[in-house]
């Protein structure tokens, strides 16, 4: 009975520690997803603003015919053709939606995990379905891992992430307990 327990305890200190993995590394694509998301709408803007200076030059050198503003709609297109070619993959689109498909996987990861854990203190879990499930969750956490793109600043935020480890209860799993307070909306 001994041996159950203190294996059902390991069990319950790796599924701990991977619900705090999942639930800061979800935390970090918010915030990268917010960084990428106000880049790609600056950039909109800005696009949307030269070109309508570009409109408004043009129609002025219609009825003015002026030298200055042909010369000025010119500089405008050459500044308007730069930023679409820079932006013409969409990186920051691209990178923003990733981010944003990264915070839905690892929150749903999280609560998996929180829902084994949930199981786990119920003490009538079959090691079978708890090893199963275990091991499935993990392979899918290093799948995510390689799927989508590290966020911004993970060396130090992971790194934050371990010092806060040790000042954590690890009884309880609440969300506001584990994740680091930088990290806290």
């Amino acid at each position: 009975m001994e041996e159950k327990i203190n294996n059902l305890w390991e069990y319950k200190s790796i599924i701990i520690d991977k619900y705090k993995n999942c639930a800061n590394l979800s935390k970090l694509h918010e915030k990268s997803y917010e960084y990428y998301s106000s880049k790609f709408k600056l950039f909109r803007i800005c696009e949307v603003f030269f070109l309508s200076l570009m409109c408004i030059s043009l129609i002025i050198f219609l009825f003015t015919d002026s030298k200055l503003m042909l010369i000025f709609s010119v500089v405008l297109s050459i500044v308007i053709m730069a930023m679409v070619l820079y932006n013409k993959d969409y990186m920051n689109y691209f990178k923003f939606t990733l981010h944003k498909q990264a915070i839905d996987k690892f929150n749903n990861l999280a609560d998996q995990y929180k829902n084994l854990k949930l199981d786990l203190e119920s003490l009538n879990v079959d090691y079978g379905y708890l090893r199963e499930t275990l091991d499935y969750l993990n392979s899918e956490y290093y799948d995510y891992n390689l799927q989508f793109p590290r966020p911004i600043n993970y060396k130090e935020e992971m790194a934050k992430l371990k010092e806060n480890l040790n000042d954590t209860d690890t009884k309880h799993i609440n969300d506001d307990g584990i994740i680091p307070k930088e990290l806290r909306r």
